[in-house]
């Protein structure tokens, strides 16, 4: 992920069907990924932890992936995602 934002990748690119980085990273439980995307893409819809694509936050992905992680959900939680939003899809 880093070397990919190093050569110019756009964090904040949102595929066709709603697709964000940050929800790949979420979606495969990588904590370190989904960290480094909220602290550069703050700014940036896709990279909030409660973008939303298809009812679908970053902490729903997490917690839906094959291996949930506690570490990605902690720097989630950790970075205001919405737990009642999270509860009320």
């Amino acid at each position: 992920m880093k070397i990919l934002i190093t050569a110019n990748a756009d964090p904040s690119a949102i595929l066709d069907f709603g697709m964000s980085a940050l929800l790949y990273a979420a979606g495969n439980s990588h904590a370190e990924c989904i960290s480094y995307l909220l602290e550069h893409g703050k700014d940036q819809e896709a990279c909030s932890p409660n973008y939303c694509s298809m009812g679908q936050t970053a902490l729903h992905k997490v917690c839906m992936s094959e291996f949930p992680s506690d570490a990605a959900i902690k720097v989630l939680l950790d970075a205001s995602a919405d737990v009642l939003f999270f509860v009320s899809i």
